[in-house]
C-alpha cells in the first residue's frame, strides 16, 4: 500500500465508496465513471496482490459485508456483559410495557446507592414524556392497570424494595427489577428481572459496577423504544 501513488490511492478509495453505495462495479463502467482505463484498474489490482480487478472487487465486497456482522457480534457481547439474561424477548417485553405506560405512570424505587440509578432512570423517562414517581417508598399507588413499577436492588433482598414490589404486584402493575442476585426473592416475584452480573475484577479492585451498569442496561433497553 505504501508503494501506491496518489492517483492509485484515490481510485482505491473510490472503489471502496462505490462498494458501500452498491454501485455498478463492472470494470468498464467504473473506468468510464472515473476517467481511467480498464488497464489501470487491472494493474492496480495486481499491485495489491490480486489476479485481476474482479478478484479485488470480490475481496472488498466480502470484507464490507462482514463488518456489520462483526459489529453486531460485538454489540451482542456488550449487551450480554451488561445484562447476563439479555434476550430479544426481554427487549420486546420491556418495550411493550414501557410503551403501554406512556399515558399512565411509571413508579421507580430503590434504596441507598441504588437511588443514583433510579434518579437517572427517572430523568430519562421524564425527558421522554413519561409521568414518573420515584422514591424510597412508593406510598399510595394509583389503580391504573398499565402502570409499570421499576425496582433497583443489588441484593434483591432489601425488605423495603420487596414490600414495594409486592404492593405494585397487588395493584396489577407490570414489575421490572434491575438486580444482581439471581436467587433473590425479588427476582422470583417480578415480571421482568434484569440481571446485572458482577465483573470478575470487582473484588480485587474494590470497585462495584452495579449502579453504573444498571444505568447502561436501562439505556440499552430504553433506546429500543
Amino acid at each position: 500500500m505504501n508503494e501506491l501513488n496518489g492517483l492509485q490511492r484515490q481510485i482505491l478509495d473510490e472503489i471502496k465508496e462505490d462498494i458501500k453505495k452498491n454501485s455498478d462495479m463492472s470494470i468498464k463502467d467504473f473506468a468510464k465513471r472515473h476517467y481511467i482505463s480498464p488497464a489501470f484498474l487491472v494493474n492496480l489490482s495486481k499491485k495489491l496482490g490480486y489476479s485481476g480487478y474482479r478478484e479485488l472487487i470480490f475481496s472488498f465486497k466480502s470484507s464490507h459485508k462482514s463488518q456489520p456482522a462483526a459489529q453486531d457480534r460485538d454489540l451482542a457481547g456488550i449487551r450480554n456483559t451488561i445484562i447476563s439474561n439479555y434476550s430479544e424477548e426481554m427487549v420486546d417485553t420491556f418495550v411493550r410495557h414501557m410503551k403501554g405506560a406512556k399515558e399512565k405512570y411509571v413508579y421507580a424505587m430503590g434504596i441507598g446507592y441504588s437511588m443514583v440509578a433510579i434518579d437517572y432512570i427517572s430523568r430519562k423517562c421524564v425527558r421522554d414524556g413519561y409521568r414518573l414517581i420515584y422514591t424510597e417508598s412508593l406510598g399510595e399507588l394509583s389503580e391504573f392497570e398499565d402502570n409499570v413499577g421499576i425496582m433497583v436492588s443489588e441484593s434483591g433482598e432489601t425488605q423495603l424494595v420487596i414490600d414495594e414490589a409486592e404492593k405494585c404486584r397487588q395493584h396489577g402493575y407490570f414489575t421490572i427489577a434491575f438486580l444482581r442476585n439471581e436467587n433473590s426473592r425479588l427476582r422470583k416475584m417480578v415480571d421482568l428481572p434484569i440481571i446485572i452480573p458482577k465483573e470478575e475484577w470487582e473484588d480485587e479492585l474494590q470497585i462495584n459496577t452495579f449502579v453504573s451498569n444498571t444505568i447502561i442496561a436501562f439505556q440499552l433497553l430504553f433506546s429500543q423504544l
